[in-house]
């Protein structure tokens, strides 16, 4: 049985050595860049006034950073560019195996679980970072443009941070899992737009066919393509363009206008990217690089 202080040493070792990697990698560093700045640039575009047609659109009068939607806004929006990060990740893990730096890591003692575990740690590290960003960000405008003062709201949904989280390291599991199948960057990245395309018409055939429950709003449709990855890393974070016009309804009616955090779908996340690590070690475990 290892020592507790030496799991930590290892795994200190194991970040270094990801770390260094990353940083010697001028092109990750130019998306680490690039997604911080798009990040913080995303929230800051529901500050602007937008012109459609004769139409004036002002978010924040729309209640944009209102809690308690505001967390649904930050998380969903923000999510659309975790590609960025997505990058980094398929990118550096095919580099790889085709600059055989992973069979060198192997002859130099490092062991196929210890190379996945340093390439989790990376994904988690990513992971909890982009998430502390967003929630910072979140309080930030929050407190500049929310119109709201009942507390009870403010952290009403504040659980979509954690479904953020767990949706990013479930989509990170996942390009992690396709790089080590794949080891082109370029296919990689090809195969998540197929896959991604097959769940949307899978998705749309079985509404098709269970159009009549899908239209009957009194009843709860369960979906079996809902749970599909994607769609599950999707649904974890529902869009919010439907409460855009909620500061009046959130005024009147309390507590009616809060959802709930979809934690089925969390929790589909999470065993995700679960099934990802397995099939990713397995994959290096049975394979000659």
């Amino acid at each position: 049985m290892i020592p507790h202080h030496e799991k930590s040493h290892n795994m200190k070792k194991l970040l270094e050595l990801e770390w260094l990697k990353i940083y010697n990698y001028k092109i990750a560093r130019i998306f680490i860049i690039l997604y911080c700045f798009f990040l913080f640039g995303l929230i800051l575009l529901g500050t602007q006034e937008f012109q459609l047609g004769s139409l004036k659109v002002n978010l924040i009068d729309q209640g944009i950073f209102n809690y308690p939607q505001l967390w649904n806004f930050t998380t969903y929006f923000t999510a659309l560019i975790k590609i960025f990060l997505a990058f980094i990740i398929i990118t550096t893990v095919v580099n790889e195996f085709q600059n055989r730096t992973f069979k060198q890591n192997i002859i130099d003692g490092l062991t196929r679980k210890e190379f996945l575990m340093s390439k989790v740690l990376t994904i988690v590290i990513l992971s909890l970072v982009s998430t502390i960003l967003v929630f910072v960000f979140s309080l930030i405008f929050g407190m500049k443009y929310n119109t709201v003062n009942s507390p009870g709201y403010q952290f009403a949904e504040v659980g979509l941070i954690a479904a953020y989280f767990f949706k990013l390291v479930a989509f990170f599991m996942f390009c992690l899992f396709f790089s080590i199948l794949i080891r082109k960057s370029a296919f990689t990245f090809v195969l998540l737009f197929l896959w991604w395309f097959v769940e949307g018409i899978s998705g749309g055939i079985e509404k098709w066919m269970r159009i009549s429950d899908v239209v009957d709003k009194k009843t709860s449709v369960f979906l079996l393509t809902d749970y599909l990855p994607l769609s599950a890393m999707s649904n974890s974070v529902p869009a919010p363009i439907g409460r855009l016009s909620t500061v009046e309804a959130l005024l009147n009616q309390g507590n009616e206008v809060i959802h709930p955090v979809p934690w089925n779908f969390v929790f589909a996340c999470l065993i995700y990217a679960i099934l990802f690590g397995v099939l990713s070690y397995h994959l290096l475990k049975r394979r000659d690089w």
